[in-house]
Parts: C-alpha cells; structure tokens; sequence
C-alpha cells in the first residue's frame, strides 16, 4: 500500500512571470522562527549556515507619528513578538502584536521606530541581505518541519503580486531579478 502526504498550498496570484535561474534542487527554507503560517511566492530568502531563512519584511497598513510605538501591519508577515523590527535606521524589539483585525495586524515596540508611511515604509528584521525569492506556489508550514522549495535568482517578478514586501536595498542586492 501507497500513502501519500500532501503539502496543503493556498492560491495567490502568481509572483514569478519568468525564473530562468534557480539554485539547483531546490533550498531547504529554516521554518522554526517564522511568526506566519504561509511561505508565499516571492518570498525573501538569505543564507545561514547552508540553509534559507526568510527575511522577515512587513508593510505599514496606516501612517504612524514621529513618535509612535504600535505600528499596523498588512497581514501575512512572519513577525513575532521578540524580534526585533527595523525601519532601516532605528531598531526595537516587538514586545507585543495584536492579530485579532480582519485587514491588519497591530505591533508594539518599546520606544518609536519614527514615523511611517501606509504602502511606503517597509519593516524587517536583521539585514537588508537577499540571496533570492522563493519560487512556485505558496506553501503552508507544517509545525516542526522544514520547507524544501526553490529558490529563484535570475528572471522577472510581478512586483504587484508581491505578497511579502522588499526594500530598495534587497531588490537592488537581487541583480538578476527584474521587477515589472
């Protein structure tokens, strides 16, 4: 007898027009420290130790003050409370997040970030560093388990369809990738 297990995936549109260069059978994409449940299409990926690692980004949903300490949120983000978020310039650790809104999450640091601009400023955390997006369809993590999927470097992205947002400075370090 034959069993079969699955991986689940969910249907967004399509990131990747053309992947004409991809690390060769695929990556092994670290899962354990991921806050969301879904790896998207396009998602960032660096290296660590032989192995991918999400660079977790975030969209701000709502313009936020000069001194603001929550931020929203478009949903979908791999953030967590403890991480520790920045804007680029200034970083602080997430102390608490709200995901209990329908359109946006809510998080909280210990002193401001600085202002925010909705569909402008990208949070992340760590570096701006990206070694590649994942390619394919969306996959839905399984708790305890690694992702193996591929890991695009040379082609063309629908930056539109972009579920996880990039920075200027991780689409600049993608030089074989064109965003149209």
């Amino acid at each position: 007898m034959n069993i079969t297990n699955r991986k689940k995936s969910v249907s967004f549109p399509k990131v990747w027009a053309k992947c004409l260069a991809d690390y060769p059978n695929g990556k092994g994409i670290y899962t354990a420290d991921l806050g969301g449940d879904v790896v998207y299409d396009g998602t960032p990926v660096y290296l660590s130790s032989g192995i991918c690692k999400v660079q977790k980004t975030a969209m701000v949903y709502e313009n936020a003050g000069s001194s603001a300490t929550t931020y929203k949120i478009y949903k979908g983000s791999h953030l967590k409370v403890g991480d520790t978020v920045t804007n680029g310039s200034t970083s602080y650790a997430i102390t608490a997040m709200d995901k209990s809104n329908a359109l946006y999450d809510t998080i909280t640091v210990g002193t401001t970030l600085g202002a925010a601009t909705k569909d402008t400023t990208v949070l992340f955390v760590g570096s701006n560093t990206v070694v590649g997006l994942v390619t394919g369809h969306h996959e839905v993590l399984e708790v305890g388990k690694n992702l193996e999927a591929g890991v695009g470097v040379i082609g063309t992205v629908k930056e539109a369809n972009l579920k996880t947002p990039l920075t200027s400075t991780m689409k600049s370090a993608l030089k074989g990738v064109v965003f149209i």
